[in-house]
């Protein structure tokens, strides 16, 4: 697919306690970035059900818009901040879908999602995005919201206790400015009031969106941040029996048939044979494989 070709772009995002999924159609523009064609949506309330529901709601969204998955031609994936679990979720629910129909896999912030959210309703001016992190932790993110779209003020999503959070941004000069939203707020709300923060976004913009994550991704900023990837580093953990050693040849055979330069290296291979397997993967995906004696 050339960069001035349309794509069907699968979305979804389970980092907070909304399952965020949608499907549009995004044209490049010459100037940068995308333009975003909504086709269809399914986000909805869905706390610790989305390992049940996302991929349900995928399919239910791709019917609705008239597509079946495989004329999705791009995979894309609320990266987080979040809940460890839901972003866990999202990503290897993104990645497998990715894989199985051969199509590339893009990431976008959750907390610019929900900035986008914001400005796709009409909010304009200074948003301060409050992500739960929870244990009294937030993701804290401030944002300009001007016609052109949603801009960052900051470089990298940090975490920061929700009392470090209210104090420093009550310390902005341009305090006075800030509309608040981000699901963060169902927690530690009283806290910002009781710091003089007035102004708050309605609560339905609190949380991502399909479409505020398509918009994330569709921004010029975010496409010239993003860079091509490239070199990746994939780490696999999990239990003895997962089938680590064959995902990881399968995958290292796709990246290869895709033209990715690939290297597998053996790590914390206790179990017999086990890095005698990734040989015999590695062969068969015709990549080499980097690993020492045992002992």
């Amino acid at each position: 697919m050339t960069q001035t070709e349309p794509a069907v772009v699968l979305a979804m995002d389970t980092s907070t306690d909304t399952l965020a999924c949608a499907v549009a159609r995004m044209t490049p523009l010459p100037t940068g970035g995308s333009s975003v064609e909504l086709l269809a949506s399914g986000d909805h309330a869905c706390r610790r059900k989305a390992n049940v529901e996302l991929m349900t709601t995928c399919d239910d969204v791709l019917a609705r818009a008239g597509l079946a998955m495989a004329d999705v031609d791009r995979v894309l994936v609320g990266r987080g901040p979040g809940s460890f679990t839901g972003v866990r979720i999202g990503i290897a629910t993104a990645k497998g879908i990715a894989c199985g129909i051969a199509r590339p896999l893009l990431g976008a912030s959750t907390l610019d999602a929900v900035a986008w959210n914001a400005w796709s309703a009409g909010v304009r001016g200074r948003l301060g995005v409050v992500g739960d992190a929870m244990r009294g932790e937030v993701y804290p993110g401030v944002y300009v919201l001007d016609d052109a779209g949603a801009h960052r003020t900051f470089a990298n999503e940090v975490v920061s206790k929700a009392d470090d959070c209210v104090a420093d941004w009550a310390a902005r000069s341009d305090a006075a400015e800030l509309t608040l939203a981000g699901d963060g707020l169902r927690k530690y709300r009283q806290r910002f009031e009781a710091a003089g923060f007035s102004a708050y976004a309605d609560e339905a913009l609190w949380c991502p969106t399909g479409e505020g994550l398509l918009l994330a991704a569709a921004s010029g900023e975010a496409a010239r941040s993003l860079g091509d990837g490239d070199p990746a580093l994939v780490l696999f953990v999990g239990i003895n029996g997962a089938g680590k050693t064959t995902t990881v040849g399968k995958i290292a055979a796709v990246a290869h048939a895709a033209g990715k330069r690939v290297v597998i290296g053996s790590a914390d291979t206790f179990r017999a044979a086990a890095i005698e397997q990734l040989d015999v993967w590695g062969e068969r995906a015709g990549v080499p494989v980097v690993k020492r004696d045992r002992g």
